[in-house]
């Protein structure tokens, strides 16, 4: 049984799809456990938390993780003694920093995209969701290699501006979503047996599955690079089917 009661709130939808309320930062707030080019803890409940290489980033992969925020507060536009493409020390600096913060988010990308965390999904699901990691993975294999030929600081300011809108820890509420869509599209069916004789029953039970069906697919888009209003679109097709659902429960 999918009940979420009335609560319309994003945590509480959140919540009741198996994922903890903090996931919210995702829609809401954004990641907050995040590293930073200064270095930083990593966010709780996550893989390589702590500090990470010499005081530089450390990511944790958990909902609240898998988000670098990278201020370049070491140095940068104007930074230093260095002028304004920082000094050669700033730039040495920031590229092994934004290099471990890189690395970093690629094992937490692994990490939640591997076939234990797919193991519930269907075969073309976890195949999509695989896909998807794998172009995230191509992005971050672009963005090491701009760093590793930068020359100024300056050319790190389109790194560090992609890192702060890449959140890894999307794949997580993914995996969820797709594992909650087809628990409803079980409900549903069983809903549908249970009121064979009632038209209006089935009408709504439809239009239901074809918001489930939505939710499914929006989920199934869902990459590192995704907005708060992609995610908050998958919630909110939930809720427009839990609303027809739940009155035909009892």
């Amino acid at each position: 049984m999918f009940t979420l009661g009335r609560e319309t709130h994003m945590n509480s939808i959140l919540t009741r799809l198996g994922v903890t309320a903090a996931a919210a930062c995702l829609v809401t707030a954004g990641a907050t456990g995040a590293a930073s080019a200064h270095g930083g803890h990593g966010g709780p409940g996550g893989h390589g938390g702590g500090h990470g290489p010499g005081g530089g980033a450390a990511i944790g992969c958990g909902i609240k993780g898998g988000h670098a925020v990278v201020d370049g507060r070491d140095g940068g536009r104007g930074g230093g003694k260095g002028g304004h493409g920082g000094s050669t020390a700033d730039l040495a600096t920031q590229q092994a920093r934004l290099t471990a913060a890189i690395t970093a988010l690629g094992t937490c990308l692994d990490d939640l995209t591997d076939a234990d965390a797919l193991a519930d999904l269907g075969a073309d699901d976890a195949a999509a969701i695989t896909a998807n990691a794998t172009a995230d993975h191509a992005v971050l294999d672009g963005l090491a290699a701009t760093v590793a030929a930068a020359t100024t600081t300056d050319d790190l300011a389109i790194v560090k501006s992609t890192l702060a809108g890449f959140r890894v820890g999307t794949y997580k509420l993914a995996v969820k979503a797709v594992e909650k869509a087809d628990e409803l599209t079980a409900t549903i069916a069983d809903l549908v047996t249970a009121n064979a004789g009632d038209a209006d029953a089935l009408a709504d039970l439809a239009t239901a599955q074809t918001s489930v069906d939505e939710a499914k697919a929006d989920a199934l888009a869902l990459t590192a690079s995704s907005t708060r209003d992609d995610v908050r679109a998958v919630f909110e097709a939930f809720k427009a089917a839990h609303d027809l659902i739940e009155p035909l429960e009892g």
